[in-house]
C-alpha cells in the first residue's frame, strides 16, 4: 500500500514536471515567434531543428517547410558554399530583394546532450540600406545644389564685375570709334584734296615742279600711304567693335539672375559661347559649323550659354593633338537639335554612364570639379530637353542637345 502510494505520489511529481516543462516550451515558443528576426537551432549537419515564425514574414516559407532544410540554402551560392563559413555576414536576397545579417552562435563546449549545435538568426537590414541610400542621395542632392548655388553666386559676381567693366570700357571705346570714324572723313578729304592738288601741277604743264612733287611723294611713300591709311582705319574701327562686343558677350553670358524665359536665337547663343571660349579653344581645335535653319527657342539665353561654353571647352580640352570641333543645329519633329562633336580622345564606356552626376571627372586632380557636365544635365532638364552623349576612345565624342520648340507642347520651361 505504501509502495502504491509513493508510486502515485512520483507519479504526480512527473506529470507536474512535464507540465511545467511543456509550459516553458509553449512560452520559448511564444517568445521567440514575437521577435522579427528568424531564430533557427541546427544540428551538426545543419539541418533545422526548431525554427520561430519570422521564417515566414522574412522568407516567405512555413515552418513546416523549413524543418529539415539546410539553414544555409537560405544563403547566396557564394557564401553557403563556402568551406569556413563566417560567424556572421551581410548579403543580398535577390530572390525577395532584401539585404540581410547573419550570424552563427556555436554551442562549444556545451555539457548538454542534444542534437542541436548551434544558433542562427537572420536580421532584415533591408530598411536601414534604404533610409542609407536615401541619405546619401540627399546628401549629394544637398552637396549639388549647394555646388551650384556657388557656381551661380561665381558667375554672378563676374556678370557684375563684367557690367563694371563694361561700363569703364564702353566709355573710352566709344570715343576711339567715334575718332577712327571722323579720321577716315578727314583722311578721305585729304586724299581729295591731294588728287586736286596733283591735277592742279599736271595742269601748269611745269615739267621740273611735276617731276620735284612726285620724287617727294615718293620718298614720303605717299601712294601707299594713301592706300594704306583707309586700311588701317578699317581694321581699327572692327577692333573697337570686337571689343565692344566681347564685352557685352561677358556681361549677357554672366547675366544669371536673369531667370525670364524669352526667345532666342540659339545660333547667336553658340557664337556668344565661341567668343567667350575662344582662348581656351582656338589653339586646340578648328571650328566648322552646319546651321541649319532652326525656329527661336523659348528658353534662358544665358543658362543655355553655360551648357554650350562647357561642352565647346570640354570638347578643346579633351584633344591631345588639334582637332575639329563640329556644332551642327537642326531640327527633328518638335526638337531643336544641336550636336557638339570633337574627334578628341573620347570617353571610356565604364565612364560614360556617370558623365552627368555630381562630382565626377576624369580629369586629374585640380583641374576639374565634376560639376560642369551636372550643371549642363539640369539646365537642359529644367527646360524640358533632352543631353545625350554618345563616345568612342580613340576616335571622339558627340553630345546631343534636344530643346522643345514648342513650351505648350512639352510644359512650360521652369528655369530657375
Amino acid at each position: 500500500m505504501r509502495v502504491q502510494q509513493q508510486i502515485e505520489e512520483q507519479h504526480q511529481q512527473l506529470q507536474a514536471l512535464f507540465s511545467q516543462v511543456e509550459t516553458g516550451k509553449r512560452e520559448w515558443e511564444w517568445s521567440l515567434d514575437c521577435i522579427n528576426d528568424v531564430v533557427i537551432l541546427a544540428d551538426e549537419q545543419g539541418k533545422i531543428r526548431r525554427i520561430n515564425k519570422a521564417i515566414t514574414t522574412m522568407m516567405g516559407l512555413t515552418i513546416a517547410e523549413a524543418i529539415g532544410s539546410d539553414w544555409r540554402d537560405l544563403l547566396p551560392d557564394e557564401l553557403s558554399t563556402l568551406a569556413n563559413l563566417p560567424l556572421n555576414d551581410e548579403f543580398y536576397d535577390h530572390k525577395r530583394g532584401k539585404w540581410l545579417h547573419y550570424q552563427i552562435f556555436p554551442f562549444e563546449g556545451s555539457t548538454i546532450d542534444s542534437q542541436i549545435v548551434q544558433v542562427v538568426t537572420l536580421h532584415d537590414n533591408t530598411a536601414i540600406w534604404k533610409i542609407n541610400l536615401e541619405l546619401s542621395e540627399a546628401y549629394a542632392h544637398q552637396k549639388a545644389a549647394q555646388s551650384q548655388m556657388v557656381h551661380q553666386e561665381k558667375m554672378a559676381s563676374i556678370g557684375q564685375l563684367a557690367a563694371g567693366v563694361a561700363h569703364e570700357i564702353n566709355n573710352p571705346t566709344g570715343f576711339i570709334t567715334s575718332n577712327l570714324s571722323s579720321l577716315g572723313k578727314y583722311a578721305a578729304k585729304l586724299n581729295q584734296h591731294i588728287t586736286f592738288l596733283e591735277e592742279i601741277i599736271a595742269k601748269q604743264q611745269d615739267t621740273e615742279i611735276s617731276a620735284a612733287v612726285q620724287q617727294h611723294q615718293k620718298q614720303l611713300k605717299l601712294s601707299f600711304v594713301q592706300d594704306d591709311i583707309n586700311d588701317l582705319i578699317e581694321e581699327s574701327l572692327e577692333g573697337a567693335e570686337r571689343i565692344k562686343t566681347i564685352v557685352q558677350n561677358l556681361k549677357s553670358f554672366s547675366r544669371v539672375d536673369d531667370t525670364g524665359m524669352s526667345h532666342a536665337n540659339l545660333h547667336q547663343c553658340l557664337d556668344s559661347a565661341l567668343s567667350i571660349g575662344q582662348n581656351e579653344i582656338r589653339y586646340k581645335a578648328t571650328i566648322t559649323k552646319d546651321y541649319q535653319d532652326i525656329p527661336d527657342c523659348n528658353c534662358n539665353a544665358q543658362q543655355l550659354n553655360q551648357v554650350f561654353l562647357n561642352l565647346l571647352v570640354n570638347a578643346a580640352q579633351a584633344m591631345e593633338q588639334p582637332g575639329t570641333i563640329t556644332i551642327q543645329t537642326l531640327t527633328e519633329g518638335s526638337w531643336i537639335v544641336i550636336k557638339i562633336s570633337d574627334d578628341g580622345t573620347g570617353i571610356e564606356p565604364e565612364f560614360l554612364s556617370r558623365i552627368f552626376e555630381p562630382f565626377f571627372t576624369t580629369k586629374d586632380v585640380g583641374k576639374g570639379t565634376g560639376l560642369g557636365l551636372s550643371i549642363c544635365y539640369d539646365i537642359i532638364q529644367k527646360h524640358h530637353g533632352e543631353i545625350t552623349v554618345v563616345s568612342e576612345v580613340g576616335q571622339g565624342t558627340n553630345f546631343t542637345i534636344k530643346l522643345p520648340i514648342s513650351a505648350e507642347e512639352h510644359n512650360e520651361p521652369s528655369v530657375s
